[in-house]
């Protein structure tokens, strides 16, 4: 999916994920509970398609880990400045190094470790749009 086609009355969510099969899975995963999902390899890639589009984002997900660039938590942060209101964040990481999750929670960032749960996924979705998508409507 590309930002074209997303549809303004329905929760966007964009996910930073440098492995193509993981991405596609979780968008998979994401739109069959009802979100639009664009998957982006690298924080470049996401500014190239997202970056100063007036699009309201619902929620990023983004893994800790990514190719090239920036860590997730920093490009989440990059990210997530460019929209307002500020969509919440989830850091996902196959480490469970005390300094990665520190570096998210310090950002404000919520951290599930791989593989994280579908329900999960699903549940902190439903938790943090809760209510965002009828406010950016208004």
């Amino acid at each position: 999916m590309s930002l074209e086609d997303v549809q303004s009355d329905q929760n966007l969510v964009l996910i930073l994920e440098n492995d193509e099969l993981v991405g596609k899975g979780l968008a998979l995963l994401l739109r069959d509970a009802g979100y639009q999902t664009i998957v982006f390899k690298s924080l470049s890639d996401a500014r190239d398609s997202v970056g100063a589009e007036a699009t309201a984002v619902s929620a990023i997900i983004s893994d800790y880990h990514l190719d090239s660039g920036p860590n997730g938590v920093e490009a989440a942060r990059a990210l997530r400045a460019t929209h307002q209101p500020e969509p919440p964040v989830l850091i996902v990481t196959g480490t469970q190094q005390r300094d990665v999750v520190a570096a998210a929670r310090e950002a404000g960032f919520d951290v599930s470790f791989k593989p994280a749960s579908p329900a999960f996924l699903r549940q902190w979705l439903a938790h943090k749009t809760a209510g965002r998508l009828r406010s950016q409507l208004q």
